[in-house]
């Protein structure tokens, strides 16, 4: 479903922004860490790196944000595209941490923009967490779909 996502955007010369949780060696000390104890997206590892399938560096309206917690304020950069799109689509993992919480920040900077939840195409920790983070999100005017 994300490709699929990915490959229409791409045809349809849409921007593209990856968010990357983004974490250094430090991270079991930091507060994220202290609660969710999981090294995880360390900076310049496999598992930093956006999936190949997914990542088409050579589509030129792709951007990534590295993001060092749940969700990021760096969104403000692209302000301008955002604004000048017709609705906002999101997906991702984990959706009930890092897409709920970009999700609550892009409804807050453009309350009058239709966002899209892509429901399927993303996934919780558990699936109790990802229903919790579809109801928040209703909550929040996001459409989940």
């Amino acid at each position: 479903e994300v490709r699929n996502q990915i490959e229409q955007a791409m045809n349809n010369n849409d921007i593209i922004i990856y968010t990357r949780d983004t974490h250094f060696n430090d991270y079991l000390n930091t507060h994220e860490g202290k609660y969710l104890p999981v090294s995880h997206c360390l900076i310049n590892t496999k598992g930093w790196e956006i999936e190949n399938s997914i990542a088409h560096p050579e589509y030129f309206r792709a951007y990534v944000i590295n993001k060092e917690t749940f969700g990021t304020l760096e969104w403000e950069r692209y302000r301008d595209v955002i604004e000048a799109a017709d609705e906002i689509l999101i997906c991702g993992l984990v959706s009930s941490i890092c897409v709920v919480s970009n999700a609550i920040i892009l409804r807050a900077m453009f309350p009058e923009k239709d966002i899209i939840f892509l429901s399927e195409a993303s996934a919780g920790l558990t699936p109790e967490d990802h229903a919790a983070a579809c109801t928040i999100m209703k909550c929040n005017h996001i459409n989940v779909i």
